[in-house]
C-alpha cells in the first residue's frame, strides 16, 4: 500500500492558472471590499466597543493599512463566556468563531520553539470573531449587534 507520512511540517505555495486570475479579478474589486468592510467594522465598534465590558478589538492603523480582515469582539471584562456566546448566537442563525488554535498547539509544532504568548493565550480564551464577510449587509449586521447586546 503506498502511503504519504510527514514526519515534519511543509509548505507549497504554488498556484494554478485559474487560482491566479481569480485572484486578480478579485484584486479588481479590493478597495470597494476594505472600504466595506471598514464600515462593518466602524458600525459594531460604534454600537458594540465599551458597552456591557464588550470591546472590538482595534486594528493598528498607524503601522499599516488594514484591510479590515476580521472583527473580534473581546469578552474578558464582559462576564460572558466565549463557547457559550458562539452558542447562543448559533441559535439565531449568526456563525461566529473563537481565534485560531495557536500554531505551537498543533500536531508537530510542540516541539518548535514558542515564546512571548501571554496575549495569545488570553485572545484565544476571549475572543468571538464575528460576521465579517463582504457580502454582509448592514441590516445583518444590525442583526448581529442586537443579538449581542442581548446576550
Amino acid at each position: 500500500v503506498l502511503q504519504f507520512l510527514h514526519d515534519e511540517v511543509g509548505y507549497n505555495y504554488r498556484m494554478t492558472n485559474v487560482q491566479a486570475c481569480l485572484g486578480l479579478a478579485q484584486l479588481e474589486r479590493l478597495e470597494d471590499f476594505i472600504a466595506h468592510k471598514k464600515a462593518l467594522y466602524d458600525r459594531y465598534a460604534a454600537a458594540l466597543d465599551g458597552v456591557k465590558g464588550l470591546r472590538i478589538l482595534p486594528f493598528r492603523e498607524e503601522e499599516c493599512r488594514s484591510n479590515h480582515w476580521f472583527f473580534s469582539l473581546y469578552l474578558e471584562d464582559s462576564g460572558l463566556d466565549r463557547d457559550t456566546v458562539i452558542e447562543k448566537l448559533q441559535a439565531q442563525q449568526i456563525q461566529t468563531r473563537p481565534v485560531w488554535a495557536l500554531i505551537h498547539e498543533q500536531a508537530d509544532y510542540p516541539r518548535n520553539e514558542a515564546y512571548g504568548l501571554d496575549k495569545a493565550l488570553a485572545y484565544r480564551k476571549y475572543i468571538v470573531n464575528l460576521p465579517c464577510s463582504t457580502n454582509l449587509s448592514f441590516e445583518d449586521c444590525d442583526r448581529v449587534i442586537e443579538a449581542v447586546l442581548g446576550l
